[in-house]
């Protein structure tokens, strides 16, 4: 009974050893930044990490610029921003505030990778 036991503690803490190697967390948190106009920008960010490398970047840049590498996805993109800026009037006319538009942010990503001692920004 004691050699069972003991295997299977065993057998648990060797499956536990080798999920620590294969581990991710995924952090994401709200972030407030000045822009270059001195104004005050909010967004989320994330952290993606393993223990082999890490990936920190806004979720909202991640967005456009998935949607920006097609040209599909600029297509797309475009379509969202005008929807979103364009207001119509009581009268019919139609106005545009890009600045309701999703636009990004941040344009920084940062990249960590231990097996090759990198960091890329």
């Amino acid at each position: 009974m004691k050699q069972i036991l003991t295997s299977i503690i065993l057998f648990a803490v060797a499956i536990a050893a080798m999920a620590q190697n294969k581990a991710e967390i995924i952090v994401s948190y709200d972030s407030s930044f000045p822009n270059k106009f001195g104004k005050i920008n909010t967004g989320k960010m994330s952290l993606l990490a393993s223990t082999t490398e890490a990936k920190y970047f806004n979720n909202l840049s991640l967005w456009v610029d998935s949607l920006e590498s097609t040209p599909e996805g600029k297509a797309q993109y475009m379509e969202i921003i005008q929807k979103a800026c364009m207001t119509i009037e009581p009268d019919g006319s139609v106005s545009f505030d890009m600045r309701k538009g999703p636009t990004k942010p941040t344009n920084s990503y940062v990249f960590t990778d231990l097996a090759k001692d990198c960091l890329t920004h």
